[in-house]
């Protein structure tokens, strides 16, 4: 699978989103720079991608329009999908905490197919695996346990003592 990443703190309009997405896409020469001939090229597109782009949803409203026509692109069985924002573990938080109003990704429903066909006993071996884990490195038991474990690890390294440190106030 390809993977392109395109770091949306860099974009300034939506010209310069335009050519950075036509660039990193290597789309030809004769694109369009409109929504319609994204829309056009990224439904053209036959090698599995991913689209990364870190801070999009940082991007000013412009960005609303790009974001619709890569979705609705992606849900027409393309072979790309989109992560519009870095998965960075902050599940949609900004910094102080409150939520950001996002999808955390977009697809081109893949998973969703699978499980709608069953197809190759998809739905009834996640099912199996659902099964097999839940009662063990899903439990709560267990991710405690990995939990204590980094927490002690991170103590004895000192981690918490130079944190504390470092942000005195925090």
């Amino acid at each position: 699978m390809k993977t392109i990443i395109i770091d949306c703190t860099e974009i300034s309009g939506p010209r310069d989103l335009h050519e950075t997405i036509a660039r990193e896409m290597a789309f030809p020469e004769w694109y369009g720079s409109n929504l319609d001939a994204l829309h056009d090229l990224l439904t053209a597109i036959s090698e599995d991608t991913e689209l990364r782009l870190p801070h999009f949803d940082a991007l000013p409203p412009f960005a609303r329009g790009f974001r619709r026509v890569m979705e609705d692109a992606a849900a027409e069985d393309a072979k790309w999908f989109l992560v519009p924002w870095d998965v960075d573990g902050s599940f949609g938080r900004r910094n102080n905490a409150s939520k950001r109003d996002i999808e955390i990704l977009s697809s081109n429903q893949l998973f969703e197919r699978l499980i709608k066909t069953n197809a190759q006993g998809f739905k009834d071996l996640l099912r199996e695996k659902w099964n097999a884990n839940k009662d063990g490195v899903f439990s709560y038991e267990h991710m405690m346990e990995k939990f204590t474990h980094y927490y002690e690890t991170l103590g004895a390294e000192g981690v918490w003592e130079r944190e504390k440190n470092t942000w005195p106030t925090f």
